[in-house]
């Protein structure tokens, strides 16, 4: 299962957790078969990217088993009516969540639904629409994070 979801969701679980000599791949595994298991109730079945960036972000939150220096938030533009400042509000928002942590993962996804609306065909002036705004997201990213911080955002 190499779908592009599930690409993401390894992605998501390594910048998290990290790996190094005491967490290994099997434990990533563990991680994302406990967490799908507990969405679907079927270890065969994987969850859908929305179920399981919701489940990742609270698992964060309960800071359980997870370094407090790692941080993950989820942005779906999906849930939003699309707008420069909406997404300015939108992206600051995640960005404070994350703030204060060494590394953290920002999954921003459903974007390009977002920019293009109800139209049926990609076109240029769409796509260079698209790309200015991820060049925005990622000059306010620039911007609002700590030099410190190791921040990673992902585009789905």
């Amino acid at each position: 299962m190499n779908s592009s979801e599930e690409l993401v969701k390894q992605y998501c679980l390594r910048a998290v957790f990290g790996i190094d000599s005491a967490i290994g791949p099997g434990f990533l595994s563990d991680i994302k078969n406990a967490i799908e298991f507990s969405i679907t109730g079927d270890r065969s079945t994987p969850a859908p990217l929305a179920r399981f960036t919701e489940a990742l972000t609270r698992l964060v939150d309960s800071r359980l088993i997870i370094a407090p220096s790692s941080g993950f938030a989820h942005l779906d533009f999906g849930r939003h009516p699309f707008d420069p400042l909406w997404t300015r509000i939108f992206v600051l928002r995640e960005l404070k969540m994350l703030a204060g942590f060494q590394s953290a993962v920002l999954l921003i996804s459903g974007l390009r639904e977002a920019v293009s609306g109800p139209r049926k065909y990609w076109t240029r002036q769409l796509q260079k629409r698209y790309s200015e705004t991820i060049n925005y997201i990622d000059g306010l990213a620039i911007v609002s994070s700590a030099p410190s911080t190791k921040l990673n955002l992902i585009y789905l």
